[in-house]
């Protein structure tokens, strides 16, 4: 393959990590396979092998090409940066509090979208400050979902094994004497028994603990970057689907705990990735089985992983705006309140008591009555200027934005 060839079928990697049919539809030419050829032996220089088998024995890797490592230092320095807003917001413990409720609601709602279980924020926000007595059996599957996300709340860096996936498992089932642990039945799909090209929806049985013993090794001791592990778990959890139910729910809970050992510690329980839920990956899972390739579902879930990120940037940013008007307010209105105030000078020869008790009764009531419902325009821009000065990395059009609403 010449320079030119291999900067034409490069692009097919660095612009965009395209299948095979991708590329087919593209240059919309009916036999490509010297092309596909080409393409994976660009591919071949940055491809590392990951210590997981798939059930035909072929190992799963990753392509480490300048496109996906652009994309995985982003979402690293994402993480990074949402964690130190969150530092941030812990040092004001209720605020905080209502910053990571708001956090776990949100994971709920995409829950509840891919259950298809009717639910609206005030009510979810209910059951995670566990103010409802008294909730559905429908409800159920939220209740015990969000008390795995608690329980890796302050767990996330534990040794992932059977014992420690028994006791998750025994929380989403509601089920505290487990009877059986892993699935005991073949999946009955006929995908399963296609002789040619076969596409497995599940291991099989006898297959089920091997597999299962070489993601607990993966997760303890894989030398992967967390976001590259984390979303290698999630497929590989949902390929063997160890569980008769509630195989997707686990695999996002490990998915989270890899990220919270790398990146964003006890803050990935209610980093909202169910977003991930609501879409169907099945074709890019074919695709991984097929290929082995690992790097086509990295590239999938880019954008959705970003966007949950941005989830928790924002809504601290809002927290944080919110707390800082509030001391903006509270100072300017004590200032002009003790301008108000005039003490005069009693006589020393003259003291008279019950001045002094009038006096003294008139500081202790000093208070804030009354809290401006907005900003004037130079009220705002010195408010702008405030948060500029507390946060250096925020933008200007972004403190004029949280100063004037």
């Amino acid at each position: 393959m010449n320079d030119a060839q291999m900067k034409k079928y490069s692009e097919f990697t660095e612009h965009k990590y395209s299948t095979k049919t991708e590329v087919k539809n593209e240059l919309k030419i009916g036999l490509i396979d010297s092309i596909w050829n080409s393409i994976i032996e660009y591919r071949e220089k940055f491809f590392k092998v990951l210590p997981l088998k798939q059930i035909d024995n072929s190992l799963l890797k990753v392509c480490f090409c300048q496109n996906i490592l652009n994309k995985l230092q982003n979402l690293d320095s994402k993480l990074i940066r949402s964690y130190s807003k969150v530092i941030e917001l812990k040092t004001a413990r209720d605020n905080f509090r209502i910053f990571k409720n708001n956090m776990y609601a949100e994971c709920l709602s995409f829950y509840c979208s891919y259950k298809n279980i009717p639910s609206s924020k005030e009510f979810l926000r209910s059951v995670v400050m566990e103010d409802i007595k008294k909730i559905n059996n429908e409800y159920y599957d939220i209740v015990r979902y969000l008390s795995c996300l608690k329980y890796i709340e302050d767990k996330y860096v534990n040794p992932v094994n059977e014992d420690f996936l028994a006791e998750l498992y025994s929380i989403i089932t509601g089920n505290s004497e487990l009877v059986s642990f892993y699935r005991e039945k073949d999946d009955s799909n006929p995908y399963n028994t296609v002789l040619i090209d076969r596409i497995y929806t599940s291991a099989p049985t006898k297959l089920i603990a091997p597999m299962m013993n070489m993601l607990f090794d993966y997760i303890n001791n894989g030398d992967e970057d967390g976001i590259i592990k984390a979303i290698t778990v999630f497929y590989y959890f949902n390929y063997i689907k160890p569980f008769p139910k509630y195989n997707l729910e686990l695999a996002m809970v490990l998915m989270k705990m890899c990220l919270g050992r790398n990146r964003i510690w006890e803050a990935c329980s209610f980093l909202p990735l169910e977003n991930l839920f609501i879409h169907n990956f099945e074709k890019v899972y074919q695709e991984i089985q097929r290929s082995s390739d690992v790097t086509y579902l990295i590239d999938s879930l880019y954008g959705l992983i970003s966007e949950s990120i941005n989830s928790i940037l924002d809504n601290a940013a809002n927290m944080s705006a919110d707390i800082l008007r509030k001391d903006f307010y509270k100072t300017d209105s004590e200032e002009e309140t003790k301008n108000d105030v005039v003490i005069e000078e009693k006589p020393v020869s003259n003291p008279i008591v019950e001045e002094n008790v009038s006096y003294v009764a008139k500081k202790e009531t000093i208070a804030v009555s009354y809290i401006p419902p907005a900003l004037d325009e130079k009220e705002a821009s010195r408010l702008e200027e405030h948060l500029l000065e507390l946060d250096p990395t925020m933008r200007r059009n972004e403190a004029a934005f949280y100063a004037r609403h």
